[in-house]
């Protein structure tokens, strides 16, 4: 293939877009940055491109009360920059700014770096985390689901053919707790990616969210170290935590890949959830 055969669709609708999809068939695909795509092997075989870009209404941040909607096409450039992104989801901001370069953060979008479903990428697990969830809209019409069910493994995705995903959604973890909140999230390298996100209310944990990604082939939420961690003692939180959870060493189905073995990848992505569950349980503080 050379780039003087592909063809690209710049559609200015969203059923537009899926209508086209349809028309074309297997051998189109949509794009919004394209960071990703023009930089896989998948590039070598497209021959028709649905361009995002052009439609109003996926280049949108909308807030609906304590939910955040985020278009297909916004750009993370625009998205760091957005104040509704930081009133609803201050943990998505900080982490930004901090997660790519200028080039990829001034053309590439939230939404293609899920649909990406590359493990190692950066903000799985804190979406996984946060609950978010994406709108997808196809020939049978619109549905929503869970965004850590958009892939289904390494490179590969959930989406319907001719089906294309329009926006993603999350709720504020900010409530009128006596503790607002922590939330932690580190990647190692490209091996481990942890988000540990704490709440609490009338000195105790009342809500944790424990989810990793990188290490494993999709991002996925430590259940059994939320239970152990949700209930305990605002007070001696930071003494206990990384006794509470090693006391429930987390079940990982960790995979080998070019960035090293699940033995490898194994200690450093333990490592994480320890690290920062103890640090969102230093910074614990009940409010006078």
């Amino acid at each position: 293939m050379t780039w003087t055969s592909l063809r690209i669709h710049a559609p200015e609708s969203e059923r537009a877009a899926v209508d086209l999809l349809d028309g074309l068939g297997p051998a189109a695909r949509p794009y919004a940055g394209g960071t990703g795509l023009f930089l896989s092997d998948e590039r070598r075989h497209l021959e028709q491109l649905v361009d995002l870009k052009e439609i109003a209404a996926l280049a949108e941040v909308e807030r609906r009360g304590d939910e955040l909607h985020i278009g297909a096409a916004v750009s993370l450039w625009a998205l760091e920059r957005s104040r509704e992104l930081r009133d609803v989801l201050p943990e998505v901001a900080a982490l930004l700014g901090a997660i790519a370069n200028p080039r990829v953060l001034a053309s590439g979008t939230l939404v293609g770096n899920i649909c990406l479903a590359a493990p190692r990428t950066d903000l799985t697990a804190l979406l996984a985390a946060l609950d978010a969830r994406v709108i997808c809209l196809g020939p049978g019409g619109e549905r929503d689901l869970d965004a850590v069910d958009l892939p289904s493994g390494p490179g590969r995705t959930t989406l319907r053919p001719a089906e294309i995903v329009t926006r993603l959604s999350s709720q504020s973890r900010r409530s009128s707790s006596d503790w607002p909140g922590s939330a932690s999230t580190r990647s190692v390298g490209p091996t481990a990616s942890v988000t540990v996100l704490l709440e609490g209310a009338d000195g105790h944990v009342t809500r944790t969210a424990v989810a990793v990604g990188a290490a494993v082939p999709r991002a996925l939420r430590l259940t059994d170290i939320e239970t152990a961690l949700t209930g305990a003692p605002l007070e001696e939180l930071p003494g206990r935590v990384t006794e509470i959870v090693a006391a429930v060493p987390p079940e990982l189905d960790v995979t080998s890949d070019g960035h090293g073995s699940a033995e490898y990848k194994a200690a450093p992505a333990g490592g994480a959830v320890r690290a920062r569950a103890s640090r969102g349980g230093r910074k614990a503080r009940p409010c006078p």
